[in-house]
């Protein structure tokens, strides 16, 4: 992740957004981790194994 933020940085890119499936906790606190913040959440995108998922929207603004 480090490398793709340098990455962005070094690009002068401005924002970047992360889609992250609201039950998955390790990527959300990987991106907490490297100070992304929620900015949304959609409610029922996704239909997987008989459930509907949700999808949170993450920010970092470079």
């Amino acid at each position: 992740m480090h490398a793709l933020l340098a990455r962005a940085r070094a690009q002068r890119m401005h924002a970047i957004v992360a889609k992250i499936e609201a039950g998955n906790s390790a990527s959300s606190a990987l991106h907490a981790r490297c100070d992304f913040a929620v900015t949304g959440r959609e409610r029922e995108l996704g239909f997987k194994f008989a459930r509907w998922l949700d999808l949170v929207t993450m920010q970092l603004l470079l």
